[in-house]
This record gives C-alpha cells, sequence and structure tokens, in this order.
C-alpha cells in the first residue's frame, strides 16, 4: 500500500487477497470495516465498504463528540463498549 487511509487502496487490496483464497469473490459493498478513526470511515466510505465506527477508550470521556465525528466521517453505526 503506498498511500495512506483514507485512501481506500488498503482495503480494496485486502478485499482483493481475501477473495483468492474464498470460496466466493468478495465485492466491497457486501463487506464491513470497523475502525475507530475519521480516516477510517473515509476510507471504508471511499471503497463502498460498510463502515462501523468504535469509540476508541481515549476517546471515551468526549464520546459524544467521538461519535459525531465517526458518524459525519461515514460511519454507518458507531459502537461503543467498555
Amino acid at each position: 500500500m503506498s498511500i495512506p487511509k483514507p485512501n481506500p487502496e488498503g482495503l480494496l487490496l485486502a478485499i482483493a487477497e481475501m477473495s483468492k483464497t474464498s470460496a466466493a469473490s468478495l465485492i466491497p459493498n457486501q463487506c464491513v470495516y470497523i475502525g475507530d478513526m475519521h480516516t477510517d470511515m473515509k476510507a471504508a466510505l471511499a471503497a463502498d465498504i460498510f463502515a462501523i465506527g468504535v469509540i476508541a477508550p481515549m476517546d471515551r470521556p468526549a464520546k459524544a463528540e467521538a461519535a459525531k465525528v465517526l458518524y459525519e466521517s461515514g460511519a454507518t453505526l458507531v459502537l461503543d463498549h467498555p
């Protein structure tokens, strides 16, 4: 991978590699990506992958703001689990 997130190159490469060992080809819009950064959500969105945000432990004191950033960056769902 030559360009870091939010460029979707790494996610698309991972899907292509997993497809090589899978019985069926994987399609980005049938995949899920879980991340805790806004760049994770933007990369998933750019790759047409379902994005799930997770509030990182360091972000828990400002959990409402962290969730807002993840949603605004493309997360379809945001989880907070201690």
